[in-house]
C-alpha cells in the first residue's frame, strides 16, 4: 500500500513553494484588481450573475496557496508530527474538493470521473485515521511498569 505521508524530499518542496508564491501572487493580485474595480464601478454582478462569489474563492484559494507556502518554508511539522499541513486544513479542503468534484460529476454526466475524484477526497477527509495509524506503528507497545502502592500506613 502506498504510504502518502512519506517524507517528499528537499527539491519537492521548494518546488512546491515555488509553486504556492506564484499561485498566491497570481490569485491574490487578480482579486484584489477585481475587489478594486466592483467596488470602484458599485457593480458586483457581470450580466446578471453574481461576480463577487468568483472573486470570494479566487482569494480564498489565493489565501490558502500563501498558507501552504508558509508552512512549507517553516519545514516544520504540524502538531500532529506528521504532515506539514494542519489536519483540520487537508480535511476542510477534502470536504471542498468533494462538493466541486460532485458538482462537475452531476453536471458532465460522468460518473467514473466522480468515483476516481471520490477516492482522492476520502482519503483527505480521513487523513486523520492514516496519521493516527501510522502514529500507532511508531509507538512500541509499552505496558507501564506495575509499581508498588504509596499507600501511608503500610507497614
Amino acid at each position: 500500500m502506498q504510504d502518502y505521508l512519506q517524507s517528499a524530499g528537499r527539491l519537492w518542496r521548494f518546488s512546491c513553494i515555488a509553486a504556492s508564491l506564484l499561485a498566491a501572487a497570481m490569485s491574490l493580485s487578480a482579486s484584489a484588481f477585481m475587489w478594486y474595480h466592483m467596488f470602484k464601478e458599485g457593480a458586483f454582478q457581470f450580466d446578471g450573475k453574481p461576480l463577487w462569489i468568483g472573486v470570494l474563492i479566487l482569494t480564498v484559494v489565493g489565501l490558502a496557496a500563501g498558507f501552504i507556502a508558509l508552512r512549507l518554508i517553516r519545514a516544520s511539522t504540524a502538531s500532529n508530527g506528521v504532515t506539514t499541513m494542519p489536519t483540520w486544513f487537508i480535511q476542510s479542503f477534502g470536504a471542498l474538493l468533494l462538493v466541486g468534484v460532485g458538482a462537475v460529476a452531476y453536471d458532465r454526466g460522468d460518473w467514473v470521473f466522480a468515483i476516481r475524484g471520490w477516492s482522492l477526497c476520502a482519503a483527505m477527509i480521513f487523513v486523520s485515521w492514516n496519521i493516527a495509524k501510522r502514529l500507532r506503528k511508531k509507538e512500541p507497545n509499552q505496558t507501564p511498569e506495575p509499581t508498588a502502592p504509596s499507600g501511608r500506613g503500610s507497614s
